[in-house]
């Protein structure tokens, strides 16, 4: 019993001290763009700006680091509200197919509007003939082994957000953005792979980056039972959403 609690007790010091971390990593974060804005404002409040021009370029760079701390600020009440504690309801047991097609052809047209491409590895399942380029819905679930999983549609709406955003943020435009459905014996799910623009590491530097919202999908993958796999190099980025199947 002492050996449980001791190891009780470690637990929740290691997690107080990483709740601690990025509480102020957090505020080094919402610090940055809010000093920016503060003397963006400043410099108008003195009316040291009388072209109209320049005075439009203040103005669109305000609004620019308005919504950066609205992004960070919608990330850190996420982040409060998820704890690997929560319990996620789960809905009923559906396949990759019909949880994930709407979602997939929404990202697809949006990121396509933005000019990125994109490449769908639409395998919806071993038996399926379906692979990477094709705009078609099936009609039913017949591309589709069988196999179920389930999740929380509000979490997975979430997840997709938070992708989608760091794609826009970091992403190389001149590389192709590769959307795989990937099949294992006991998990199912979605692996995201996109180039990492040239300059993003100056960007996360610049803007600051706790990587808060790749923190909140890991904390929602894991109370749907699922986990979440990131592998980053220099110049590319590949995250994966897996699921395990229903027994």
């Amino acid at each position: 019993m002492r050996i449980a609690l001791r190891e009780s007790n470690e637990k929740e010091a290691e997690l107080t001290a990483a709740n601690r971390r990025m509480i102020t990593e957090m505020s080094h974060d919402l610090r940055t763009p809010l000093t920016s804005l503060l003397i963006y404002t400043e410099i108008l409040g003195k009316e040291a700006v009388k072209d109209p021009q320049q005075l439009m370029e203040y103005v669109r760079k305000i609004e620019k680091k308005a919504r950066q701390i609205k992004r960070l600020s919608d990330n850190i009440f996420e982040y409060a509200l998820i704890t690997e504690e929560t319990e996620a309801k789960l809905g009923e047991p559906q396949t990759l197919w019909s949880l994930f097609y709407d979602p997939l052809s929404e990202m697809t047209a949006y990121l396509e509007e933005r000019g990125y491409t994109v490449e769908l590895q639409t395998n919806w399942g071993p038996a399926s003939s379906s692979d990477s380029g094709g705009d078609s819905r099936p009609d039913d679930d017949s591309d589709s082994d069988g196999r179920q999983i389930r999740v929380n549609e509000e979490y997975i709406n979430r997840i997709m957000d938070n992708i989608v955003s760091n794609i826009e943020k970091y992403a190389d435009k001149s590389m192709p953005v590769r959307t795989e459905v990937v099949y294992t014996e006991e998990y199912g799910g979605l692996a995201f792979q996109n180039g990492t623009a040239c300059d993003a590491r100056d960007r996360r530097k610049t803007e600051g980056s706790t990587n808060i919202g790749l923190h909140n999908v890991e904390k929602m993958m894991k109370n749907m039972n699922g986990y979440c796999g990131v592998e980053q190099t220099e110049r590319t980025f590949e995250i994966s959403l897996m699921f395990p199947w229903m027994k």
